[in-house]
């Protein structure tokens, strides 16, 4: 899996911050988690993807880049929120996938 170096994390993720990581590097599932990527393909902000389908050969194959952690699916919409309107306050557009990188850091592979 990729993942920036300093993702977003919901209010109820923040306390799993070491076991995601942990998860990240050496494989396994959490049950209930979401993570919210970068688009793969098309015009969108981002994407939202259950924590166990990244378990599948494809994701395994071409990994989503993951800019933020929730705990439960309206966690992973707010957490998704907050990204957006924060790259719009501080930049005036739309442009997550530069705003993201200018700020929380490159991608870092696990």
């Amino acid at each position: 899996m990729k993942c920036i170096v300093r993702p977003y994390f919901g209010e109820g993720a923040l306390r799993f911050a070491a076991k995601f990581r942990w998860k990240m590097k050496y494989g396994g599932n959490m049950r209930g988690f979401f993570l919210v990527t970068l688009p793969r393909f098309g015009n969108d902000l981002l994407e939202i993807y259950s924590f166990r389908m990244l378990n599948k050969r494809y994701y395994r194959l071409y990994p989503p880049l993951i800019v933020g952690v929730a705990k439960g699916y309206d966690e992973a919409v707010n957490t998704a929120r907050r990204i957006v309107e924060e790259t719009w306050r501080s930049t005036g557009g739309f442009d997550v996938k530069g705003y993201i990188m200018s700020v929380r850091g490159p991608e870092a592979s696990e």
